[in-house]
C-alpha cells in the first residue's frame, strides 16, 4: 500500500467519497474546520495524525477516553523527527482567540475539549491531601492511574514493544551501572500479568521475560518512564540522534506536565521525573534541570517519601522490601541530583532537608538486581564503620556531605558564630576526607571491570572538599578576622584549605587518568556525569597555580583534565560547557575567590 510523504495512505488521503456526520475529535478540540472526509479528514492526513470520529451517540469526551491506545504495542512505530517537527509546527500555528469564536457554539474550549481538563472522580479528594493532610489520613486517597499516553496532546513519540525491550536492555547495561535507582514499577506490572509469584522477582535478570510479553503498556507515566530511560542512556553525538532526542524530550516534558495536572503521582512518574532531571543536568539543559530537581523533591514530599514515620503516605501501604527499597532509591536519587546541581549554583538554599545520621541508605546493588532481601546500612554509622556498603550507597553518603558543604558555604556567619563556623568546616573536611579514603580503598579492592561504579562517590567527595576549600582559602575577606575568640582559627583553616587544594586536586587528577582508561577499555557509557564538577574544580585549581607560578607541571595537569572533558563531551554535553569556562584560565581568571 502506498503512502504519501507524511505516511498517510494515498488511497484515502483527500478522497471525495463519503463524509462523517460530525467533525473529528482532533478538529473539534482544536476548533478547526474539519473536511469530514472518511476515513480521515484532510488536516489529520496532512499532519500524519490518527483521525477519529465520534459515534452518533457518544460525546467527543466519551469517545476520546474510550478509544484504544497505541502507546506501546507491536503495531506502533517510532515517529521520525521530521514528521514530529512538522506536526508540532502545525499545532503551534493553531490559535484559540478569546474574541474569535471558532467552529462550535462558544468562544472558549469546553471542559471536554482537553484531555488534561478531565478529572477522575477521586481527584476531588486530592485537595484535602494538601489543605489538611492530617484529616486526609482517614480518606482513601491515591494517585490516579487512568491517564494514557494517547490522551496527551502534542506527544510525537510512539514505542513498540521491541523498542521498550531494547531501551530497557541498553539502560540496564549503561546508566543502571552507576545510577541503580530501582526495579521499575512498569516491569512489576508486566510481571504480575505473567503470573510471577513474587513482586521481588522483578530484576535485571528477569527483564527479558517481562518484555517478551505481548501485554500493552499504555499508562502515561509508564511510557514516559521508558522515554526517559531512552533519553538518558543514549548519546547525542550524531545529528539525527540529536534531532530525535529533541522531539522525544519535548514529548516527555509534555507528558510529565499532564501527569502532574492529572494527579498521576506514581512511582513510575517519579522515576521518569528523576531520569529527566538526570538527562537535563548531564546535557546542560538549564534552567530546566534546576526546576526539574525541585519538582522531584516536591513529588517526593507529596508522596511522603521524605518521612515515612510522620508524613501521610500517598497510595496504598508498601508491604514489601522491594517496593520500599525502590522508593528509597528514588528519594536518594533526588537528593543526589539536587546536591550536585546546587554545588556550582552557590548561595542558593537547597530545597530538601539535611538528612539525619540514622537515616537508612540503599542496600547492596547486587542483591537489589537479583530481587533478594538485604540489610540497609545507616547513613553515618556506615561512614565510621567498615561495613559492606554498595557503591550507590556510598554515592548517597557523598551527596549528603556535599549538601552539608553547600549549607555551610551558604551560611554567612555572624561574628558571634565564627568559632562554630570554623569548627564545622574542620569537621566537614575531616568527614569528607575519611569517606574519600574509604571509597578509594574499596575502589582498589574492586574488580577492574566494576571500578567505574565508584567514580560518582569519589568525585562527589572531591567536589565537596574543593568547594569547602574554595570558600576558606580566600585571602580577600577581612571582616571575619576580628570575629570569634580564637583569633588564629581563621589563619589555621585558611592554611588547611590551601594544603587541601593541592591534595584533593592531585587525587582528582589521578581519578582523571582512571576515567580516561575506563573510557578506552569499556566505553563512555560507564562514566557518570557526576564526575564533571570535580574535574572542573581541579582544573580551575591547576589554572590558578599556573597563573601564580607558570609551572609546566600545572599546565600539563590542566591540559590533561581538559582532554578528558573533551572526550566526555561526546557523551555528556555539559562537559563542553565546562571546557568553555576553562578556556584560557591559565592566563586570566574569570571570577571567584583568590583563584
Amino acid at each position: 500500500m502506498e503512502t504519501n510523504e507524511n505516511g498517510a495512505d494515498s488511497n484515502f488521503a483527500g478522497s471525495g467519497g463519503a463524509h462523517a456526520e460530525q467533525s473529528c475529535v482532533a478538529c473539534r478540540r482544536l476548533k478547526r474546520k474539519c473536511s469530514k472526509d472518511l476515513p480521515a479528514c484532510s488536516l489529520c492526513t496532512r499532519v500524519g495524525r490518527e483521525c477519529e470520529y465520534p459515534s452518533p451517540r457518544s460525546t467527543p469526551d466519551r469517545f476520546h477516553s474510550a478509544r484504544p491506545s497505541s502507546s506501546i504495542r507491536n503495531s506502533s512505530v517510532w515517529q521520525t523527527p521530521a514528521t514530529g517537527q512538522k506536526a508540532l509546527r502545525d499545532q503551534q500555528d493553531t490559535e484559540i482567540r478569546l474574541d474569535s469564536p471558532g467552529q462550535g457554539d462558544g468562544v472558549l474550549p469546553t471542559p471536554t475539549d482537553s484531555a488534561s481538563s478531565r478529572r477522575p472522580k477521586e481527584s476531588k479528594f486530592a485537595s484535602a491531601w494538601y489543605i489538611d493532610s492530617v484529616s486526609a489520613r482517614g480518606m482513601d486517597i491515591g494517585s490516579t492511574t487512568d491517564l494514557t499516553w494517547s490522551d496527551i496532546e502534542g506527544v510525537r513519540v510512539n514505542l513498540t514493544m521491541d523498542d521498550t525491550r531494547q531501551i530497557a536492555q541498553h539502560f540496564f547495561r549503561t546508566v543502571h551501572e552507576w545510577f541503580p535507582i530501582g526495579n521499575f514499577r512498569a516491569l512489576k506490572l508486566l510481571a504480575k500479568r505473567l503470573g510471577c509469584a513474587n513482586a521481588a522477582e522483578v530484576s535485571y535478570m528477569r527483564i527479558h521475560r517481562f518484555l517478551n510479553s505481548n501485554s500493552e503498556v499504555v499508562a502515561a507515566d509508564t511510557v514516559g518512564m521508558f522515554v526517559a530511560m531512552h533519553l538518558v542512556s543514549n548519546d547525542t553525538s550524531r545529528e539525527h540522534q540529536a534531532e530525535t532526542q529533541a522531539v522525544m524530550y519535548r514529548s516527555l516534558k509534555m507528558a510529565l506536565l499532564n501527569c502532574e495536572q492529572h494527579g498521576q503521582f506514581t512511582t513510575n512518574y517519579l522515576a521518569a521525573l528523576v531520569l529527566t532531571c538526570l538527562y537535563e543536568m548531564a546535557h546542560a539543559v538549564y534552567p530546566a534541570a534546576y526546576f526539574t530537581v525541585g519538582a522531584c523533591a516536591r513529588t517526593c514530599f507529596s508522596m511522603g517519601l521524605h518521612d515515612k514515620r510522620f508524613a501521610t503516605q500517598l497510595g496504598k501501604h508498601v508491604d514489601t522490601w522491594t517496593e520500599a527499597e525502590e522508593r528509597r532509591r528514588l528519594w536518594w536519587a533526588t537528593l543526589i541530583l539536587e546536591r550536585y546541581i546546587n554545588v556550582g549554583f552557590m548561595f542558593r538554599p537547597i530545597s530538601t532537608h539535611i538528612m539525619k545520621p540514622n537515616e537508612i541508605i540503599p542496600a547492596s546493588d547486587e542483591d537489589w538486581d537479583r530481587g533478594e532481601l538485604a540489610v540497609n546500612p545507616l547513613l553515618v554509622m556506615s561512614i565510621e564503620a567498615r561495613t559492606n556498603v554498595a557503591p550507590f550507597a556510598r554515592t548517597c553518603q557523598a551527596a549528603h556531605l556535599l549538601g552539608r558543604v553547600s549549607q555551610h558555604t551558604n551560611d554567612h556567619a555572624d561574628p558571634s558564630d565564627v568559632d562554630f563556623h570554623f569548627q564545622e568546616a574542620d569537621q566537614l573536611q575531616r568527614a569528607a576526607s575519611a569517606l574519600l579514603a574509604i571509597v578509594q580503598q574499596e575502589y582498589s579492592e574492586t574488580e577492574s571491570s566494576l571500578r567505574h561504579r565508584h567514580f560518582s562517590a569519589m568525585t562527589l567527595c572531591c567536589s565537596a572538599l574543593l568547594a569547602l576549600y574554595d570558600i576558606h582559602s580566600c585571602i580577600e575577606t577581612e571582616a571575619i578576622e576580628s570575629g570569634g575568640r580564637d583569633k588564629g582559627a581563621r589563619m589555621e583553616l585558611q592554611q588547611l584549605a590551601i594544603d587541601g587544594f593541592k591534595r584533593v586536586s592531585a587525587v582528582t587528577l589521578d581519578l582523571t587518568e582512571e576515567i580516561q582508561q575506563t573510557m578506552a577499555t569499556q566505553g563512555l557509557d560507564r562514566i557518570s556525569p557526576f564526575v564533571m564538577n570535580a574535574l572542573y574544580q581541579a582544573a580551575s585549581t591547576y589554572a590558578w597555580y599556573a597563573r601564580e607560578n607558570g609551572s609546566a607541571s600545572h599546565h600539563g595537569a590542566l591540559q590533561k583534565i581538559r582532554d578528558v572533558l573533551a572526550l566526555l563531551g561526546s557523551r555528556w554535553r555539559v562537559a563542553d560547557d565546562y571546557l568553555e569556562l576553562l578556556k584560557d584560565t591559565e592566563f586570566e581568571h574569570g571570577g571567584g575567590c583568590n583563584m
